[in-house]
């Protein structure tokens, strides 16, 4: 019988022996995952949570740009429609007149006349037949 004993000994402590790791802990911890300590954020845990907030900020950018856009045409439109005004005397008034129709009288001077051609770009290299 001690030859017996002695057998199912050595059998036990060979057994224990090549317990996998995963197994001792779980029977030393009783759970089955843990988490791991890390002491700073992974790389992508920082593009996880910067890609999430980047597209929110243009979100709300493009919100804030249609509110302004919608506001410009809406001006513009109330521009365009008000009805002709009389072309002011000094330059310095005609700033404030953008997109306003005014009304103009005199006469055209002929003289100061200027043709324009059609304008393409032309190479010296290129054949021109």
């Amino acid at each position: 019988m001690g030859f017996h004993r002695l057998f199912k000994g050595l059998y036990l402590r060979q057994y224990l022996r090549h317990k996998p790791l995963l197994v001792r802990e779980l029977s030393a911890n009783r759970r089955l995952y843990h988490a791991k300590p890390s002491a700073k954020p992974s790389i992508a845990s920082c593009l996880l949570l910067v890609i999430p907030g980047a597209t929110f900020c243009l979100g709300c950018w493009q919100v804030y740009r249609r509110q302004w856009k919608l506001q410009l045409i809406d001006r513009l439109e109330q521009l365009v429609r008000q009805p002709a005004i009389d072309l002011p005397q000094h330059l310095a008034e005609v700033n404030g007149l953008e997109y306003q129709k005014v009304r103009l009288r005199g006469r055209f001077d002929h003289t100061m006349e200027m043709f324009i051609s059609p304008r393409s770009l032309l190479k010296p290299e290129e054949d021109r037949s």
